[in-house]
């Protein structure tokens, strides 16, 4: 905090009473001591000794009482104060040179902020470019704005590339983009509780392999969207939402997809081991070849879906519902590992084949 110009005056003001009162005690006790020493010449050696005597009590008497008033007390913490007031003096200065130095600095750190902002908008110009690898330059250089020194940059960091990966079909700018979302995009959701934290619209972008693990996209809309490869393992997708997106050979293990609303879908390889699914709609789904291995999947429906070939090894599958599925019979073999099987919602004919299959096994 900056010293003010008050503050110095009334230390340098103090000083200055405290050192005058220094000197006039001072010199009060050589008057003193002065007038005790002139004696009458022409006194007899009696009468010498006598005054001598009357005034050695008298000046003893007048230093007790000054000694005991305020204005005695001063004389004998002369030299205290006088250090602490010293030590004032250089702790003013002291402060004085921090203050400059901390104006300096932000001084500095202001210019190097404009030089960084008019750097960041060339990079922005650059997303406009007609050039696929102009557009890939500044996506790279972007990367350097996701440090924390640049925590005012992300945010727009974030909904440019959100905006431009909705937008493109170039393989090349799409493997450029990618990695750097990935990053905003965390940094984004950092600076929101989870009370406040906004449903993300990721809708028809292009969103190969990235990587999305452990974040909170509870509410998030991945409508149109391509995620062929994504990453999603303990991610928080509570009632998450979309229609004709593509999650072929996705990752969702671990993942929290409790009361999520998904609809054509193609989950096709994609992997849900020990996945929480509780009252989940995938429904009219591409499921081939899926794996629910130890999936909790009570209440779960899979209307009018294509499971052929899906894995539902010791899975929970307690009220799930499976009607008009498509199946085949590894899956059949495989629903009947599943725990609580006999209380899943099946298709007649299902169900006639399930039970079956149990018997001659």
């Amino acid at each position: 905090m900056p010293l003010s110009t008050r503050t110095r005056r009334i230390a340098v003001v103090s000083f200055i009473i405290i050192l005058v009162v220094v000197i006039i005690m001072v010199l009060g006790d050589q008057a003193l001591d002065s007038r005790s020493r002139q004696l009458p010449a022409n006194m007899t050696q009696e009468e010498l000794q006598t005054e001598k005597l009357r005034q050695e009590i008298r000046q003893l008497r007048l230093r007790n009482e000054r000694e005991q008033s305020v204005w005695g007390v001063i004389p004998t913490y002369a030299t205290f104060l006088t250090a602490l007031v010293a030590i004032t003096g250089v702790f003013i200065t002291i402060w004085k040179q921090l203050d400059e130095r901390r104006r300096d600095r932000e001084q500095r750190e202001a210019e190097s902020l404009r030089h960084s902002d008019e750097k960041f908008m060339n990079i922005i110009e650059q997303f406009g470019s007609d050039s696929d690898t102009v557009k890939v330059n500044a996506a790279v250089s972007l990367q350097t704005y996701l440090q924390p020194q640049y925590r005012p940059f992300h945010e727009s960091i974030y909904l440019l590339l959100l905006n431009n990966l909705k937008m493109t079909d170039n393989e090349q700018v799409i493997k450029a983009f990618v990695p750097v979302f990935e990053k905003a995009i965390r940094k984004y959701l950092r600076k929101f509780t989870d009370p406040d934290r906004p449903e993300l619209d990721l809708t028809r972008m292009q969103l190969p392999r990235i990587d999305l693990t452990g974040l909170n996209l509870s509410l998030a809309d991945f409508a149109y969207s391509n995620c062929e490869h994504a990453n999603l393992s303990r991610a928080q997708c509570y009632r998450i939402r979309g229609i004709n997106a593509d999650f072929r050979s996705a990752r969702f293990s671990n993942v929290q997809l409790i009361e999520a609303r998904l609809k054509k879908l193609n989950f096709s390889r994609a992997q849900f081991h020990d996945a929480r699914m509780h009252s989940a709609f995938i429904t009219e789904s591409q499921l081939q070849h899926a794996e629910f291995q130890r999936a909790e999947l009570q209440s779960a429906h899979f209307d009018g879906s294509d499971i052929s070939g899906a894995q539902f090894q010791s899975a929970d599958i307690n009220n799930t519902f499976f009607p008009n599925v498509t199946v085949d019979e590894a899956v059949l073999q495989s629903l009947l590992l599943a725990f609580n099987w006999d209380k899943a919602h099946f298709d007649e004919t299902v169900k006639t084949q399930l039970q079956s299959l149990a018997e001659r096994e």
